[in-house]
């Protein structure tokens, strides 16, 4: 479950793709503007809840074509919260997300797709540990506004991925899974 979660701060920490478009523009993703969270079911009665408190990264956002656009993320897999210190502590252990040995999960994109006139899908690379798998999100461009001598926007994105496909064998032994949802609400600054 604790590589689900890392998976998620991944998200959580978008970190600049290289992408050639005049059009792009590079932003970077407000710490205290992104909440990296995740639902996963607790036997046949419950869903838990938690979050990654810490994530960072880079968007580069092409308005123009945003197949040109791109996105890396880090989140700090020891940032977990639950809210249950117990099970935060078991989540960072080796038999879940091994926190210690790997303190970020990341997203690396490796393609956009415009889906409509605000949405899309990002497809990418989550790497949990040492596993790294294919991962789909579908985004929203929620809105932009000036803030102060820049810009700021904000993105929503929703995904799923499987636990067994991040070797991650004792949450389904725990009753937990095997899927986990994560939601991601970023907002960013252009540089």
């Amino acid at each position: 479950m604790k590589r689900f979660i890392i998976g998620s701060v991944m998200l959580a920490s978008f970190v600049a793709m290289p992408v050639a478009s005049f059009a792009a523009e590079t932003y970077v993703i407000d710490p205290q503007h992104i909440w990296v969270t995740f639902g996963i079911k607790h036997g046949p009665w419950a869903v838990v809840l938690g979050r990654f408190d810490r994530a960072s990264g880079e968007i580069v956002f092409d308005r123009d074509d945003v197949t040109k656009s791109g996105v890396r993320a880090s989140v700090d897999t020891r940032s977990i919260n639950t809210n249950f210190a117990r099970r935060d502590s078991d989540l960072k252990g080796p038999d879940f997300l091994n926190a210690g040995e790997f303190p970020a999960m990341t997203f690396v994109s490796t393609k956009v797709e415009k889906t409509g006139d605000k949405t899309g899908t990002i497809t990418g690379d989550l790497t949990i540990a040492t596993v790294k798998r294919p991962m789909a999100l579908k985004v929203t461009f929620v809105g932009e506004a000036p803030m102060g001598p820049t810009n700021h926007v904000g993105f929503s994105a929703v995904g799923e991925i499987d636990i067994n496909d991040y070797r991650i064998r004792k949450a389904v032994e725990f009753g937990f899974g095997p899927k986990i949802e994560i939601r991601i609400e970023a907002e960013a600054n252009r540089k």
